[in-house]
């Protein structure tokens, strides 16, 4: 949540948005703090796909303990994802269309290209949150899968997603096609998050998430193993070569760094998830020996609140801002909503805390 405020204090305030999409060069950074301020941030959306997948498995037994059965706990979390795609269309566009009309000046994104799209406007677009909603519905349905055909298929639709990606015409625009693989614009409909890769990989959140149930020391131990071996296979797929849209240009550790988010290629998710994992590994101990991270706690738990609230207040101040702010003064905007974020989303907690189960409030 506290990354994914960075970049949104970015785009908002400082009118810098650069995308790493598949069918264009990738982002050209002026310089490499530039660099790691937006690099540091690809571990939040694969961090949200993941953990939507372990916090459907924890949902899971927690309602099966209350004696929930199966299929009211399946009606539950498509309700739940439906709920997500309806709330980006009415809460978290807006923001995002303001703030780009808001600006005097274009969004910088370090190119000069822009996605090839036909000449339409959009009326729907489906972001984040689509994705995530779309999460609960399919993972709603395939509920009862074991685990091992859930890594199968996760697997298997990203490899599909990969080998469709790197031979795909840009220009082809069919709805399904772009809402299920291919970011862009298809007639009214715009989407910069195709869902099958990104599901994909809150089935490994969902995979992680039941092993945690049954034996929480082995899950932090595999955990800390497969991040390890996740950053160990970027590292070779970004040396020979494969695993990503686009090739290894240059020699530094920018050019290494860099690769494809929309849609996430397999050098892509090995990094992010690996990182994720690393982070989930290193906050499971600071817990273990008494170190406090109330903070992120706080914000996590109010996880759908946060991504909300934060959006609009961002790009609130980012209208104060039409040509944007220097770069260095990213950080502390950044950190000032924090402060301000942060009674808000205690607040909130409490609020949502004090439903009860079955109250569709609990999912904020």
């Amino acid at each position: 949540m506290v990354l994914m405020a960075l970049d949104h204090t970015a785009y908002f305030i400082a009118k810098i948005g650069p995308h790493e999409v598949f069918s264009l060069p990738l982002p050209d950074y002026p310089n490499a703090a530039a660099f790691l301020t937006r690099y540091v941030t690809h571990l939040v959306a694969p961090g949200f796909s993941f953990f939507l997948g372990a916090g459907i498995a924890l949902f899971v037994a927690a309602r099966l303990r209350q004696s929930w059965a199966h299929k009211l706990i399946s009606q539950s979390l498509i309700v739940r994802g439906l709920i997500l795609i309806l709330l980006e269309q009415l809460l978290d566009n807006p923001p995002w269309i303001i703030g780009e009309l808001n600006a005097d000046i274009p969004i910088e994104d370090y190119r000069t290209e822009t996605l090839p799209h036909p000449e339409s406007a959009v009326w729907l677009h489906f972001g984040v949150l689509f994705e995530l909603g779309a999460g609960l519905i399919i993972w709603g349905i395939l509920l009862q899968l074991g685990t091992p055909l859930v890594l199968m298929l996760s697997v298997a639709t990203i490899l599909a997603s990969y080998v469709l990606t790197i031979n795909a015409d840009p220009q082809v625009s069919a709805p399904a096609w772009r809402l299920l693989f291919v970011p862009g614009n298809a007639g009214i409909i715009g989407t910069g998050w195709p869902i099958l890769p990104w599901v994909a990989i809150s089935g490994f959140g969902l995979a992680f998430g039941r092993l945690l149930l049954d034996d929480e020391t082995r899950a932090m131990r595999l955990a800390l193993t497969f991040g390890i071996a996740l950053i160990l296979l970027f590292v070779c797929l970004r040396a020979i070569g494969l695993g990503d849209p686009h090739p290894l240009l240059g020699t530094g550790w920018i050019d290494f760094l860099r690769v494809t988010k929309y849609p996430p290629s397999p050098a892509f998710i090995a990094l992010t998830v690996g990182g994720n994992l690393l982070l989930l590994c290193g906050f499971h101990r600071a817990i273990a020996v008494g170190i406090k991270v109330e903070l992120f706690l706080t914000f996590g738990q109010a996880a759908l609140f946060f991504y909300i609230v934060h959006t609009w207040m961002y790009m609130l101040v980012g209208l104060a801002f039409p040509r944007g702010v220097g770069f260095f003064w990213i950080y502390p905007i950044w950190l000032l909503g924090l402060v301000a974020l942060y009674p808000l989303c205690r607040r909130y907690s409490d609020f949502k805390w004090s439903k009860p189960v079955e109250s569709l409030w609990r999912m904020g």
